[in-house]
């Protein structure tokens, strides 16, 4: 290789923090990684060592974008894991362990722009003292496009983990070597691909670790130099990252050199570590520079200035000043001004540089009035209902008229007229703009804009969890789902639906069985109308049953000999029904009727096997009644035309009902105006526990008799007495001669007095014959009357 032709690997300029520079612009697009991202970078893993990878990509954790001002703990925060004078850096491996290698390749065609590739490492070993050939390492390899290097010397550089690396320092066993900058010259590569590997590797045995951190960029490989007519000085800078020796004698990168004459050569002398040479040059030529501006818009409150000066290269201008001729001036490079009127004013431009370069022009320039616009959709927010389209209101002075409108993604809007047609448009709030037009006098100004809001039409949906509900529910709250402005809204329902109109949280317990249309109506807002939302709910009614306290009948003995049934009044096809007694639930018991043979509190629980819903537990009280074994019929005034009968009942619960002669059963128990004859006399009690009977006699005799043998009424007697032979008539003329002496058993009485016929008139009777007392008991009664004979 020509001793001219220097590859500059290996050449290391650790540059001083108080020396270091901001990064040059790198002519490699991202190299230096400031897109933020590994863009023109190629990835590989694999495994160490010896370093075998192969293409993975981009393996995030193992290939990683570093960003900010943090520092690297495993240095004791030593080394910053961005390079000095950027903002992005990558991080080649990582702290894990695994024997793990990874690989970073970036490839460049080298052109004069790129001959000179730059390059800065932070390398972070662990030093476990292995052999050498298992140690974490680093590396770096320019080759050429067959993968070969380009030089054997200065086309490499590994350095391996060890205590004793020149450069490195210690932390905690762990060997670091702080941001350290390289310069390759590939200048002899002109129009070939290369390609510059960053490799790392963990120990072998896989409990150690090894990555480093890598940022580069590319230049040319000049000598820049400033110098213009009038300087007392020119500088010249050499490409960073070598040893420098300029014909001068001096050593570092850039000189200075007093009173410049053009047409003098410079030349230095680039040197990296290993002996690599190269010479570069340069002429000085004067290149004053030339000032010159222009003006973007001529309005005169908004007049905007631009620098169009013309500056040699390699020279940076630093001062500016601008004379407005209104009795203002300005430092800034392009300034925006306000004249105080309108007119036509001269406007001097001066610009210099820090070695002595300076230009100064001027210019009359003619400013005008500005236009001036307002646009508003006064009406905003509107619906994607609206079917027609709505104008925009445009106010202003001036030429303000023709421009054109624009708006945001998703607002259909008309460019010329600025109006919207919300039915095309996408819910949202969209910024119009409108661009005022640029006058003839090229005034032009910012565009003015305004808001305007789309609203979707609102969905709604309301529903209650369940379909149907009982009336011991108190509370169910309305489920309400939809899109966009559908809260807020009022809640109705037919009356008879217990509902909160601002909640719709129903109340079944309120409410009357039935089933009803619920309507949700959302509230009219952001320009679109009410939309109403339905759902159906049905109220299912509790079962009713109906209990009624009873008795079980017992006698005298104390035997139960008749039942009480409970029944409930539903029918078992549509009920279900769970039986108590006394708290005590009864399993076996599902009937809708229930025969209680015991006393107690009883109880039933209802269900509709339809609907689910259950009673409330309704009960009623099963006690005992006793039964009479017997009463007492008294009779009052007998034989006369007003008898009484009084019944008394022996015993029992009662109270007790009468009937007589199969009568309606009543609660009273004296009877009058009987008719004469056998009477049927039934006691019952209102428990119908009690059923006796018996038959009475109310007595009477005949008012006269035809003693004329035509067999009709040819005797007279008390035959309603014939059941008690015991009883005594006794029958008396009218003067009270005692004529006849009967007994009820007999024939009676043929009308005669020792064998002859008595006349027709009246004649009177006594009668001693027994009835029972108040206690039941007999006793002897007498009744004196009269009757008559009639032939």
């Amino acid at each position: 290789m020509p001793n001219n032709i220097i590859i500059a690997i290996n050449l290391i300029l650790l540059l001083a923090a108080g020396n270091a520079s901001s990064q040059a612009v790198s002519s490699c697009e991202n190299s230096d990684f400031e897109a933020g991202n590994f863009n023109g970078w190629k990835g590989e893993t694999g495994t160490c060592c010896p370093v075998v990878t192969a293409p993975s990509g981009i393996v995030p954790g193992r290939h990683t974008i570093m960003s900010g001002n943090g520092t690297d703990p495993n240095t004791c925060d030593n080394v910053h894991v961005v390079a000095p004078g950027g903002l992005y850096s990558a991080r080649v491996g990582n702290a894990q362990i695994g024997a793990e290698a990874e690989k970073l390749t970036y490839s460049i065609t080298v052109s004069p722009s790129s001959a000179l590739f730059i390059y800065k490492y932070a390398v972070v070993l662990e030093d476990p003292g292995h052999p050498a050939i298992e140690q974490p390492r680093f590396q770096i390899r320019v080759v050429d496009a067959m993968g070969q290097l380009i030089d054997p010397v200065c086309g490499e550089y590994t350095v391996v983990a060890s205590s004793s690396l020149p450069g490195f320092h210690n932390c905690n066993g762990i060997v670091y070597k702080d941001w350290t900058t390289v310069g390759l010259d590939l200048s002899a590569y002109m129009g070939q691909t290369l390609s510059i590997e960053f490799v790392t590797g963990d120990c072998t045995p896989g409990g150690h670790f090894g990555y480093a951190y890598v940022d580069a960029y590319c230049s040319p490989l000049q000598i820049s130099s400033t110098y213009c007519s009038g300087s007392l000085h020119a500088l010249l800078t050499a490409p960073i990252g070598f040893e420098y020796l300029w014909n001068t004698g001096e050593t570092t990168q850039s000189i200075n050199v007093n009173n410049p004459v053009g047409g003098q050569t410079y030349t230095c002398q680039l040197r990296s570590v290993t002996g690599c040479i190269v010479n570069i040059s340069t002429v000085l030529s004067i290149a004053d520079p030339i000032a010159d501006f222009a003006i973007a818009n001529t309005c005169y409150d908004n007049a905007q200035f631009s620098n169009t000066s013309v500056a040699p290269p390699h020279t940076v201008l630093d001062t500016f000043m601008w004379d407005f001729g209104d009795g203002t001036t300005s430092t800034e490079e392009n300034p925006r001004h306000t004249f105080p009127s309108v007119g036509t004013y001269n406007v001097s431009f001066s610009i210099s540089n820090g070695i002595g370069c300076a230009s100064i022009v001027n210019h009359n320039v003619t400013v005008f009035p500005a236009p001036t616009a307002a646009i508003s959709y006064p009406q905003s927010p509107y619906c994607t209902a609206i079917l027609s389209a709505v104008p925009v209101i445009l106010t202003g002075t001036n030429d303000y008229l023709g421009g054109t409108f624009s708006s945001t993604v998703g607002l259909a809007i008309n460019p010329t007229t600025g109006a919207i047609l919300p039915r095309s448009s996408l819910p949202g709030t969209y910024t119009v703009t409108y661009a005022i037009p640029t006058t003839a006098d090229n005034c032009t100004v910012p565009a003015v804009t305004t808001t305007v809001t789309i609203t979707a039409v609102p969905m709604a949906d309301i529903r209650y969890p369940d379909a149907a509900y009982c009336k011991d529910i108190t509370s169910v709250p309305a489920l309400l789902t939809g899109t966009n402005a559908y809260f807020g809204g009022v809640y109705n329902a037919p009356f008879g639906l217990a509902i909160d109109g601002v909640t719709g949280t129903i109340d079944p317990s309120k409410s009357a069985a039935g089933t009803y249309t619920v309507t949700y109506a959302t509230p009219a807002s952001a320009g679109c109308d009410s939309v109403k939302a339905t759902t159906t709910i049905t109220i299912n009614a509790l079962p009713d049953p109906q209990l009624a306290d009873g008795y079980i009948c017992v006698d005298a003995e104390g035997n139960t000999f008749w039942n009480y049934t409970l029944e409930t009044g539903l029918n078992a096809s549509d009920y279900s029904f769970e039986w108590y007694r006394d708290t005590a639930r009864m399993a076996s018991e599902t009937g809708n009727a229930y025969e209680a043979d015991q006393i107690g509190t009883y109880s039933v629980v209802a269900t509709n096997i339809h609907t689910g819903c259950r009673s409330p537990e309704v009960s009623a009280e099963v006690r005992q009644a006793f039964t009479p074994d017997n009463f007492i019929a008294y009779l009052g005034n007998d034989f006369s035309d007003n008898p009484s009968l009084t019944l008394i009942v022996q015993g029992g619960t009662g109270p007790y009902l009468f009937s007589i002669d199969n009568g309606p059963f009543e609660y009273g128990n004296v009877y009058t105006n009987l008719s004469p004859g056998t009477h049927t006399i039934k006691v019952t009690d209102a428990n119908q526990c009690t059923d006796l009977a018996k038959e009475i006699l109310i007595l009477d005799y005949p008012k006269f008799f035809t003693p004329n043998n035509d067999g009709y009424h040819d005797t007279w007697n008390i035959f309603r007495l014939s059941n008690q032979p015991n009883a005594r008539i006794y029958i008396y003329d009218r003067y009270g001669k005692l004529l006849k002496q009967i007994s009820p058993a007999e024939q009676g009485w043929d009308g005669s007095y020792n064998g002859k016929p008595m006349p027709s008139e009246d004649y009177w009777f006594s009668v001693d014959y027994q009835e029972m007392d108040l206690h039941g008991l007999p006793e002897w009664r007498k009744y004196k009357s009269h009757f008559s004979i009639k032939r």
